[in-house]
């Protein structure tokens, strides 16, 4: 399997994963399911900020380089995925200073996972 075709699946199946987390978030809110929708509000924001490192991981198999890969490409998706969670937790307003800190936070955690693929 070429390397690219490996990233590609795995970046998929996350953004399934992700996509479906972010409906069952919208269907406990309405359902006023509380416990659910911190769990699932609580995943989202663990896969946004730590993308890279997720599609790493489930690339663990693959050598280096296909991990690395798939950590650049998690690194680049999380970050309009942070803005979005930044919108998000200000109650659907646009705060530029909580934009800037999680995107900041995005790229310190990506960052840090970078340091340890090398």
């Amino acid at each position: 399997m070429k390397v690219g075709a490996s990233v590609a699946k795995t970046v998929a199946f996350a953004a399934v994963v992700y996509t479906l987390l972010f409906a069952a978030h919208i269907v406990a809110a309405a359902k006023d399911w509380t416990l659910a929708f911190r769990v699932i509000a609580t995943s989202l924001t663990c896969m946004t900020f730590l993308l890279g490192w997720c599609l790493s991981w489930m690339l663990k198999k693959e050598n280096l380089e296909v991990r690395k890969l798939a950590h650049r490409i998690g690194s680049w998706i999380s970050i309009p995925l942070a803005i979005g969670l930044a919108y998000a937790y200000a109650g659907q307003t646009f705060n530029i200073l909580l934009s800037a800190a999680f995107v900041l936070l995005t790229l310190a955690t990506h960052a840090l996972t970078d340091r340890r693929l090398s």
